[in-house]
């Protein structure tokens, strides 16, 4: 039996036994897919009421008029950092599968998403703060999607692991910055 609030914990305080702790339970893709899906929509309600509390407008924030658009998007580039993170990981020798992946990513943005109802519930009584813990999720992405990656793949050096997901984000932003630009060309 599974101690969420435990697990959380551990994710932060030792992501590799917690990355292991994920990997282990072997879920089948089927509920992966909808514990991701789950991420998404939770993440999109929340992002969205972000909005409404900081008077973003569709200028400043161009999917705020749009949950739908802004769900399809990040549901997207989540499975791009799946693919990505199974994809690369296994190109540089590592041992992962996909549902590995997919877990590893699922959980990595299950926490992100507390951070993110945190962080709303603290725009609402300290806007201040509430922007600092925007900008610490960045942080606390970065370091847990290292860490699992690590676990996932079987790599021992994790600065190695997170100067590949930086190079693989940066080519990945670069790609789809190109696309865009020739699909609004036209």
């Amino acid at each position: 039996r599974m101690n969420l609030p435990g697990l959380v914990r551990t994710t932060f305080t030792d992501p590799a036994s917690a990355a292991r702790q994920i990997l282990s339970l072997r879920l089948p893709r089927r509920a992966l897919a909808l514990g991701l899906a789950f991420v998404v929509v939770a993440s999109t309600i929340l992002t969205y009421l972000q909005g409404l509390i900081l008077g973003l407008d569709g200028g400043m924030m161009p999917f705020a008029r749009s949950p739908l658009v802004l769900a399809m998007a990040q549901g997207g580039m989540l499975l791009l950092v799946v693919h990505a993170v199974h994809r690369v990981g296994a190109g540089l020798g590592g041992h992962g599968d996909f549902e590995g992946a997919l877990a590893a990513v699922t959980w990595v943005e299950f926490v992100l998403l507390l951070v993110q109802l945190a962080q709303t519930v603290l725009l609402l009584v300290i806007p201040p703060v509430g922007g600092i813990v925007g900008m610490a999720s960045i942080v606390v992405f970065l370091w847990l999607l290292t860490v699992f990656t690590a676990e996932l793949h079987g790599f021992a050096s994790r600065w190695r692991v997170f100067l590949g997901i930086v190079l693989t984000g940066g080519a990945m932003l670069l790609a789809m910055s190109f696309v865009l630009g020739l699909v609004l060309r036209f």
